[in-house]
């Protein structure tokens, strides 16, 4: 998961604004999450601090609803969590 990025055109492809991009990463920060793709191999402890870091930390709120999800089959969470959680993300509050 890329936590940070910044774009930049290089030399000598410049326009006015020098921080326009085209598709030239310069720098990035990258956070490396542990078997995301295999839910279980994580104790449910583990599920729920992933889904609190990925969405308070990193505003990564696709992995926290992945860890919801699995967490609600486990019924660790209510079935309806992460359907609240999708309403909650994409009203703002």
């Amino acid at each position: 998961m890329m936590a940070s990025t910044s774009r930049r055109m290089i030399l000598p492809m410049r326009g006015p604004d020098v921080y326009a991009a085209l598709n030239q990463l310069v720098e990035g920060d990258a956070v490396y999450v542990r078997n995301f793709l295999e839910p279980d191999a994580k104790t449910s402890e583990q599920l729920k601090h992933l889904v609190l870091v990925a969405h308070y930390c990193y505003r990564s709120f696709d992995l926290a609803l992945n860890g919801l999800h699995h967490l609600g089959r486990r019924g660790v969470v209510p079935a309806g969590a992460p359907g609240q959680y999708m309403r909650i993300v994409q009203t703002g509050g």
